[in-house]
């Protein structure tokens, strides 16, 4: 199943993302693809010390309903899926996707 669904993110998604700042007050980001599908959204607290991820809805919601999976499931694979691509072993790591200056949405 995991191969499946790499794939099929491979090919849906792709590799190439940018990170938008979506909250000028709060520093609350949003990773998305070339073909704007947001893969993850995260909140920076404590300069860096803890940050809160979530996959994207939509697109938990395409991998949950094509593969016949629950959406937990779902977002398991599509977080695994993105750390594996962009070798991410921490969460805290998600820290280099964002911009110097960053813009919002």
């Amino acid at each position: 199943m995991k191969k499946h669904i790499y794939s099929f993110l491979d090919k849906m998604v792709g590799h190439e993302v940018k990170c938008i700042r979506m909250d000028m007050r709060r520093q609350h980001y949003m990773i998305r693809s070339q073909n704007k599908i947001t893969i993850i959204t995260f909140m920076v607290f404590n300069n860096g010390e803890k940050i809160a991820m979530f996959c994207g809805n939509n697109l938990s919601n395409m991998v949950s309903n094509f593969f016949g999976i629950e959406s937990k499931e779902s977002n398991n694979y599509i977080r695994d899926w993105f750390g594996d691509i962009h070798n991410l072993n921490k969460v805290k790591d998600l820290l280099k996707f964002i911009p110097e200056k960053s813009s919002t949405v």
